[in-house]
C-alpha cells in the first residue's frame, strides 16, 4: 500500500520571491521607505479625517511590523487606565484654565471653538474630528509611526540624551527588554541598558 499523502494544511508555505523584500523595504529609509512616510505625512486627513491613522495602519500590516512598536499595547487594566485618564484629564483642564492660562495673560475663551456654543448641529461633527482625526490620527501618526521611524534612524537624539545601545535596533525588534513606558525616553519601544 502507499503511504497517506501530507495533508497540505500541514505543509510549510512557501515563501514568495519577494514576500520578504517588500517588509523591509516599507522599514528601511531606502526610497520604499521614505516614499511610504511621505505618503503618509503627507496625505494628512484629506479626504477623510483619520485617513493618515488608517494609512500607518496598513503600513504596520504590510511591513509586518509588531504594534507594540507604534504604541499600541494592551494595557492590564482598561478601568483603571480609563478612570486616571479621565480623573488627570479634568484636573489638566482645571490646572491650565484657572491659574496657567490667566498668567500667560491668554483670554479666557477659546474664539477658535466659540461657533459650538448653542450650536448643536455642529457637535457631531466637531466631535468626530476631534476623536478620530485628533486623538486616533493624530496621535497614531506622531507619537506612533513618527517615533517609531526617527527613533530607528537617530535613536540618541530622539531619546532626549539616553544611551544607544552599541548595536542599532532593528525594526521589528522590540523585545521583552524594552520598556514601553520608560519615563523621559518619549517612545512607545525604546531599549534600558544594563549598568556597567
Amino acid at each position: 500500500m502507499s503511504e497517506p499523502r501530507p495533508d497540505a494544511s500541514v505543509q510549510a508555505p512557501t515563501a514568495s520571491p519577494f514576500g520578504d523584500r517588500v517588509p523591509a523595504r516599507l522599514r528601511g529609509f531606502g526610497p520604499v521607505g521614505i516614499a511610504a512616510m511621505l505618503v503618509i505625512l503627507l496625505v494628512g486627513n484629506y479626504p477623510v479625517a483619520p485617513l493618515s491613522g488608517i494609512l500607518v495602519l496598513v503600513w504596520v500590516g504590510w511591513s509586518r511590523t509588531a504594534w507594540r512598536e507604534i504604541g499600541y499595547v494592551r494595557p492590564k487594566s482598561w478601568m483603571r487606565d480609563l478612570a486616571a485618564g479621565i480623573a488627570l484629564g479634568i484636573a489638566f483642564k482645571f490646572l491650565m484654565k484657572a491659574i496657567v492660562m490667566p498668567l500667560l495673560g491668554a483670554p479666557p475663551i477659546n474664539q477658535a471653538y466659540h461657533y459650538l456654543t448653542g450650536n448643536p448641529a455642529a457637535l457631531p461633527g466637531a466631535g468626530y474630528l476631534m476623536i478620530a482625526g485628533g486623538g486616533f490620527g493624530e496621535e497614531t501618526v506622531f507619537r506612533g509611526f513618527l517615533f517609531e521611524r526617527f527613533g530607528l534612524r537617530w535613536p540618541t537624539t530622539l531619546n532626549k540624551g539616553a544611551p544607544a545601545s552599541s548595536k542599532p535596533r532593528s525594526p521589528g525588534s522590540c523585545s521583552e527588554r524594552s520598556s514601553p513606558s520608560r519615563a523621559g525616553s518619549g517612545f512607545p519601544c525604546s531599549r534600558t541598558l544594563p549598568s556597567t
